[in-house]
């Protein structure tokens, strides 16, 4: 049996984009991820997050990031019980995402490249 993950738990706590108007990149992801918890998502992480994540009708995705639905909103919205309310919506049955190849590497590189002196 497949579970909920720390990391899909991580990755709805930063994703801040509320529809394709205004989703959440790949940077915007990987800096939200860090100044939260202190570390940098590794690509799996973040593309088997995110395939759990749009299969449960949480998140959304398109050209420009990604972004929670209503159903992801109201999940988040107390953010102590998001773990528990993961679980209440059953097993994760996402396959991860296909992100294009060094898409992800691009977005830390970036990231991290504000940091170099």
């Amino acid at each position: 049996m497949r579970e909920w993950t720390s990391a899909d738990v991580w990755v709805l706590k930063i994703l801040i984009g509320t529809g394709s108007e205004n989703p959440s990149d790949l940077g915007d992801i990987v800096m939200r991820g860090d100044a939260m918890e202190h570390a940098v998502l590794e690509e799996r992480e973040f593309t088997t997050a995110a395939g759990n994540l749009v299969a449960a009708g949480l998140v959304e995705f398109g050209d420009d990031g990604y972004w929670l639905t209503e159903a992801g909103r109201e999940l988040t919205n107390r953010r102590r019980d998001i773990e528990r309310r993961l679980v209440r919506l059953g097993e994760p049955r996402g396959t991860p995402l296909e992100l294009a190849p060094g898409e992800f590497t691009r977005a830390v590189d970036g990231y991290l490249g504000r940091f170099a002196s």
